[in-house]
Formats: C-alpha cells, structure tokens, sequence
C-alpha cells in the first residue's frame, strides 16, 4: 500500500492522517486477485459530531410528523427538520440513511400533512354549516347571533400569516488569535456572535474540530489548556429558532482559530 502498511488485516499509514481525506489501498495476495479499494479516515472525534448530528436530524424528522394545534407550527417544525438536513454532510446523511432509511420520504410526508392542515384551516366553515345567511333564509351579514332569528350562528374567518424566512449575514469572529504562552498557563474563552436577518433566537453548536475546543449552546468558546501552536479550523452550526412571523433555519460556517 503507498504510504501505508498491512499487518494482520489492519492497515497503517506511515504519515498522519487527516480526518476527511480518501485513501487508496493495494492489496496484493497470494491467494487471490490484487484488490485496490479507497478508504475514508475519520477521526473518532469527528466520526461522534456526525453520528450527533444524524441523531439531531432524525429526531426533528420524527417531530416534524406529530401533530401540532395550528398549521404554522406544523410548518415551522417541518422547516426546521428541512434546513437542519440540508445543513448535513455527505457522511451526515449516509449515517441517517443507515438509522431512517426513508428519512427524504417523512419529510415529504410531514410537508404534505402541514399543507394539508393550512388548507383546511384556509377553507373552515361556520359550526352551524350555514355560510353567510341565517338558517331562516334572511340575507344579510351575520355579526355574532344571526339578525332576527333566535339562533346561534357564527362565521369563522381565518386569517392566512405568511412566514418570513431568516438566514445568518454573518458570523464572528471569522479567525481568532491565541497566545500560545497564555494557553501554557490556563484555558482561554471568546463569544460568538451572530448576525441574523430575522428575530429567532440563535443557538450554536460545534460539528467538528480539536477536541480541546468546545463550544456552548450560547456561543461561549473555551479553548482548553495545552493547545498547542497552529490553525485549527472548527465547523460551527448556527440555528435560528422559528418566531411568530418568521420560519426555523440553520447554516454551518467554519472559523479558524490561530495559537501563536
């Protein structure tokens, strides 16, 4: 193998690994045909972030395909499972697929059930069955109790919000310097801040990086003691909470982080 060993069935690279990166392994044998294959190294770090954020997509799929009070909040959880899917990676996705293998097919579903409760709301009719005249056939419009009759019947009206959909306009700091000689001594923290078009409320959630860097739903970044010198680059997912007048939506962005 170029670059790589075989003993025992178990292959070795004879340099670092890097988490992503394909690999293309010979196989020769004695016994049977030469087989060269690829191989995807992920870290074991990474290989969790993608298995939580599979995990996190799957159950806002199932969520998205309960039943809700009003349409809108039908709707907001059915954008809410479609932008945090879009948001997975390739290797994201796969690992969904092997959990929920009609995960596209729910959320089809979940969208055909939160149309489905718009238009019936869109098209509702009084209690009573009557629409606009009163049950003595008095024409007229009917406010309340129906005019001239001792009866009870009333018009529903509903009233149709078309939501706003929000997106991120930017994320700081893009890159972030460090002290090496700092983080000798103690742990080093920043904030994350958020700029939205929109009014959600915004979470963050790390999707992949150096162990040693952590980050709070709040946006609080906690680079741990010992780092040492380099750039680190960390994905970072952004979600904006879906509001009264506005749909969920998230995206992911990379900073970089630079120890000196």
């Amino acid at each position: 193998a170029e670059n790589a060993e075989i003993k025992d069935g178990v292959v070795t690279t004879t340099e670092e690994a890097v988490s992503g990166t394909n690999y293309n392994v010979k196989v020769v044998s004695e016994n049977y045909a030469d087989v060269t294959a690829q191989a995807k190294y992920i870290s074991q770090e990474d290989a969790e972030a993608n298995q939580t954020a599979a995990d996190e997509v799957k159950k806002l799929i199932e969520e998205a395909n309960g039943e809700f009070a009003t349409a809108a909040e039908a709707q907001a959880a059915v954008d809410k499972a479609k932008a945090a899917y879009d948001a997975l990676t390739q290797d994201q996705k796969d690992l969904l697929k092997t959990a929920m293998p009609n995960a596209e097919d729910q959320l089809a579903s979940a969208q055909e059930a939160a149309t489905a409760q718009k238009t019936k709301e869109e098209t509702g009719t009084n209690p009573g069955g009557n629409s606009g005249t009163t049950s003595g056939g008095n024409s007229g419009t009917t406010q309340g109790k129906t005019n001239g009759t001792t009866g009870n019947n009333t018009i529903q009206k509903t009233q149709t919000v078309t939501k706003q959909a929000q997106s991120l306009k930017k994320l700081t700091p893009a890159t972030k310097k460090l002290k090496a000689s700092k983080l000798k001594k103690k742990k080093q923290t920043f904030k994350l801040k958020a700029t939205i078009n929109g009014k959600g409320k915004v979470t963050f959630a790390k999707v992949s990086g150096n162990k040693k860097i952590k980050i709070s739903k709040a946006g609080k970044v906690t680079v741990k003691k010992g780092l040492k010198k380099g750039t680190y680059k960390v994905k970072v997912k952004v979600s904006i909470a879906a509001t009264g007048n506005y749909t969920a939506a998230s995206t992911t962005k990379t900073i970089k982080i630079k120890v000196k």
